[in-house]
């Protein structure tokens, strides 16, 4: 597993590269494709708490504004200009000098 160290204007970020196996990436598409920002609960939680119930598949802008950092940031690399590509070429030609 490889650890890239991301800086970002509010500090500094170490994120895990992994690979994805097809049949797993496929899951993870159902439930991040499409959106430019989601919530995931449990279904277990969602049993807790059926008051969820009436905000499934709503969009959370009106009233949620993500205080503080979210749990995890996922970027998923699908394309050759994906900016984290642009990062590690950088990367490469700034360590091959």
């Amino acid at each position: 597993m490889k650890h890239i160290i991301i800086y970002r204007e509010s500090g500094v970020y170490m994120a895990t590269v992994k690979i994805v196996p097809v049949e797993d990436m496929a899951i993870l598409n159902k439930y991040l494709s499409g959106e430019d920002a989601v919530v995931l609960i449990p279904e277990s939680f969602v049993k807790e708490n059926k008051f969820l119930l009436k905000h499934i598949g709503t969009t959370t802008n009106d009233y949620y504004r993500y205080a503080g950092e979210p749990d995890i940031y996922i970027d998923i690399v699908n394309d050759s200009e994906h900016t984290f590509i642009s990062y590690l070429n950088y990367k490469e030609e700034e360590e091959s000098c």
